[in-house]
């Protein structure tokens, strides 16, 4: 029934948009990160997130993404953990069209599940994001790399985050046939150095959005394995493999 009501509400007409991350200056406030919902074996995990432009013809944002770990098996369904990321960041267009690129310098952004005592998460970071995109044939390759200077950790975010992101991202990887598609990669290495692998996380998300129509429903498959995939899990390794709606 839950896996019902989370299908219902994703598929609404409410709910039909299909973006992805770029330059978008006629844009107060558009999406940021994916949103879905996805349900695995375990567990449950909800992901919203949004920008706002602050001022117009400036590119400064605020954005905010939530990620919730819901453990939707259990008697009373809990959510086993929330976690709350806002930030700031100052866009610098470096190109425009299908060669689009930009750097973001993010001077804060925070990260904390709001649990207070032993089960507390919570840590800082400043950092500078690259992104570029090009076009290959039909499709769009876009990816980006984020080095950032955590501080003020509780936890072992040090240790399982890192300092660096990576995304990878190929928008209509199975052309039209299949509407609207694309698979993004997240990679982040761990350990003391930051340059662990093994240590880190990896997350593969695929979108489909069959005929492509603003109506149609917006399906996720997402693939993650390693540590930090929440706050409170930080150093527990995951391999978990979820589906759901997305929009």
């Amino acid at each position: 029934m839950r896996i019902l009501l989370l299908a219902a509400f994703f598929c609404s007409p409410a709910a039909f948009a299909y973006v992805d991350e770029g330059l978008d200056p006629a844009e107060k406030l558009s999406f940021y990160k994916p949103n879905y919902a996805a349900v695995g074996k375990n567990d449950g995990k909800l992901q919203f997130s949004f920008k706002v432009r602050l001022a117009a013809g400036l590119p400064l944002y605020f954005s905010y993404t939530q990620l919730m770990m819901w453990d939707i098996y259990k008697a009373s369904a809990p959510m086993r953990d929330i976690n709350f990321n806002p930030e700031f960041f100052y866009r610098f267009p470096l190109g425009q069209g299908a060669s689009a690129r930009w750097l973001d310098l993010g001077p804060f952004e925070h990260e904390s599940n709001g649990f207070d005592g032993d089960r507390s998460r919570s840590w800082n970071r400043s950092y500078a994001r690259f992104s570029d995109s090009t076009l290959i044939g039909e499709r769009k390759l876009q990816w980006s790399l984020k080095l950032y200077v955590p501080y003020s950790c509780e936890g072992s975010c040090s240790l399982y985050r890192g300092i660096a992101e990576g995304t990878l991202s190929l928008n209509n990887l199975f052309g039209s046939a299949l509407g609207q598609n694309d698979a993004t990669l997240r990679v982040y290495p761990g350990g003391r150095g930051g340059v662990n692998f093994a240590q880190g996380g990896q997350e593969f998300t695929l979108r489909i959005r069959p005929g492509g129509g603003a109506l149609m429903p917006l399906f996720v498959v997402q693939l993650f394995h390693g540590y930090g995939e929440s706050e409170l899990d930080q150093a527990k390794n995951v391999l978990a493999l979820r589906g759901g709606m997305g929009f």
